[in-house]
C-alpha cells in the first residue's frame, strides 16, 4: 500500500486509523477497505482508469515531493485498482498531499453529472466547513474545470483538527479527472504553487 506514509506524516501522523479513509481518500485509500474517491464520497460505479492523459512527475521537477503508493492499475491488498489513485505525492517539508485520480464510468443514472455535483461527492467526508470558495478554470487546452477550496474538519476525527483542501475537477466524455491538494491551514499557502503547476501540466489525448 503506502509503506512509509504513516511513519512520515509529520503533523498528520496522529490521525485515528479509522479516519485514514477520509484523510487518505486523497490518495484513494480507505482504512476500512471500502470504496472511496478523493475524500470519502463514493462515486462508483468506476469501470476503469483513464489511459489517455499525462501530467508531470512532480517528484522529478520538485525534489521536495515524494511519490507515494502503488502504480496505477495495480491491485493492492483488498483494494481494487479503481480504488487506488493514479498518482499521489507527499511533501517532505509539511506532509501535505497532492493527488490525481481518474475515473471512467458508464453510469446510465447520472450520465451528465456536472462539475459541482462531482466536487460535492468528493467532499462528503468534510464537516464544519468555515470556508468554501469556487472558481471556474480552463484546463488541458479548453476543457472547463471547477476549483473548490475549503477549510473544515474530517468527519469522525475525535481531535477536531482542521485542514484545508483544494479540489480541481475536470471532465471529458465519460472520464473525470480529480486533483486534490490537502494541507494544514497554516501550511496551505506554502506549496499551493506546486499544486497549480501539477494541475496545469494536464494533457488529455
Amino acid at each position: 500500500m503506502f509503506p512509509n506514509l504513516r511513519q512520515n506524516l509529520g503533523s498528520f501522523e496522529k490521525f485515528p486509523a479509522a479516519r485514514w479513509g477520509a484523510l487518505l481518500g486523497a490518495i484513494g485509500v480507505c482504512a476500512a477497505f471500502s470504496s472511496c474517491s478523493v475524500l470519502v464520497g463514493n462515486v462508483k460505479p468506476v469501470d476503469q482508469k483513464s489511459e489517455s492523459y499525462g501530467v508531470i512527475h512532480l517528484d522529478q521537477v520538485k525534489p521536495n515531493w515524494t511519490k507515494l503508493g502503488s502504480p496505477k492499475g495495480e491491485k493492492t491488498g483488498n483494494l481494487e485498482s479503481t480504488d487506488i489513485p493514479d498518482v499521489a505525492y507527499q511533501s517532505k517539508k509539511t506532509a501535505s498531499i497532492i493527488s490525481l485520480d481518474s475515473a471512467c464510468r458508464n453510469d446510465p443514472e447520472n450520465p451528465d453529472q456536472d462539475l459541482h455535483a462531482l466536487t460535492n461527492l468528493l467532499l462528503l467526508g468534510i464537516s464544519d466547513v468555515t470556508l468554501r470558495q469556487e472558481e471556474p478554470l480552463t484546463l488541458a487546452g479548453n476543457l472547463p474545470a471547477l476549483q473548490t477550496t475549503i477549510e473544515g474538519r474530517l468527519t469522525g476525527d475525535t481531535q477536531g483538527r482542521r485542514m484545508a483542501l483544494r479540489t480541481i475537477v475536470v471532465k471529458r466524455g465519460h472520464c473525470d479527472y480529480d486533483f486534490v491538494y490537502m494541507a494544514r491551514p497554516e501550511k496551505f499557502n506554502s506549496e499551493e504553487a506546486d499544486f497549480a503547476e501539477f494541475v496545469a501540466s494536464l494533457r488529455i489525448k
